[in-house]
């Protein structure tokens, strides 16, 4: 936020009881109850005995080279194996898969049928499905940022017992945590596994970075989210969109576009008092400062006319 707060914490209730607390990395102790997914990330000649023989199965299987199951870090290895495994035994699967660009939607609805079935662990998948992601992201797609429209569009199918709260808190949680980190990493692991596969097939090879990027963005361009980072949250940024701020792929000129804006007062009529308060945080951490004096020619005009 350009700022440090600084002060005092004031607490009603009594402080808990010190406790002693021991902090466990598992990538050095290798406890058996480490996660596979963070043991193969270490060097083989670094392995305990206990994890080498966890992950016996690991090394010794065909399917999925060691050099990719570590470049899909965070994901089990097993998972990762039984993907590999989908893939070779179905040319019509691995067709699905050989997209770049973007896909069709059969296309994607393969790619990600298989990464929420085989590669993400359940507590991973939350309770999501094929149709609910497809459905959001399509959502979020045909909003063009605008939250109202896309929260009109989901409330229609809000599970029972969920209230339009819930569906705000679910739709904000969705673009942030899935399109924003769970969907991307997922295509960019499967992508990996694909392509180790189809070189051994002697098929095409698959890109979905340009996607994976369209997704983090939220389909939007691509400096309107990073307008996040310096305090304006989206649905003001799309307004500044409506006032006529740039959207060139240079950050440097959509700020100076938007300090240009935020300074106007016909824009600035145009706002709430909390949005106001939102832009003035955003040009003062961009070092502009905002003259709220009065015009010169105005000057002493209320003394006059009372």
């Amino acid at each position: 936020m350009s700022t440090h707060f600084v002060g005092k914490v004031i607490s009603y209730m009594p402080p808990p009881a010190p406790t002693q607390t021991e902090v466990d990395i598992p990538i050095e102790s290798q406890p058996p109850t480490a996660p596979l997914s963070s043991l193969v990330q270490i060097p083989t000649k670094d392995l305990s005995d206990g994890s080498r023989g966890r992950l016996s199965d690991v090394f010794e299987q065909e399917e999925l080279s060691l050099l990719t199951i570590r470049k899909n870090r965070g994901y089990d290895p097993a998972n990762q194996i039984a993907g590999a495994k989908k893939l070779r035994a179905s040319k019509y699967l691995r067709a699905e898969f050989s997209w770049k660009g973007f896909p069709t939607n059969t296309q994607l609805r393969s790619v990600l049928e298989v990464g929420l079935k085989t590669l993400l662990l359940p507590r991973q998948r939350r309770g999501m499905s094929v149709d609910r992601v497809i459905g959001i992201m399509n959502s979020v797609r045909a909003s063009h940022g605008d939250f109202g429209v896309l929260l009109d569009r989901q409330v229609k199918y809000r599970f029972q017992g969920e209230d339009e709260s819930d569906v705000i808190s679910n739709v904000i949680a969705f673009q942030r945590n899935w399109m924003g980190f769970t969907i991307p990493s997922m295509l960019g692991a499967l992508q990996n596994i694909y392509n180790e596969v189809a070189d051994s097939t002697g098929e095409h090879a698959a890109n979905y970075d340009f996607y994976i990027s369209h997704v983090e963005r939220q389909f939007l361009d691509a400096n309107l989210l990073s307008l996040d980072e310096y305090g304006l949250p989206l649905p003001l940024a799309m307004k500044f969109v409506g006032f006529g701020m740039s959207q060139d792929e240079d950050i440097e000129v959509v700020l100076k576009s938007f300090g240009s804006l935020a300074t106007r007062s016909d824009i600035r009529a145009q706002l709430s008092e909390v949005e106001g308060w939102i832009v003035d945080d955003v040009l003062a951490g961009l070092g502009v400062r905002l003259d709220t004096s009065p015009a010169p020619h105005l000057k002493g005009r209320s003394d006059t006319n009372s």
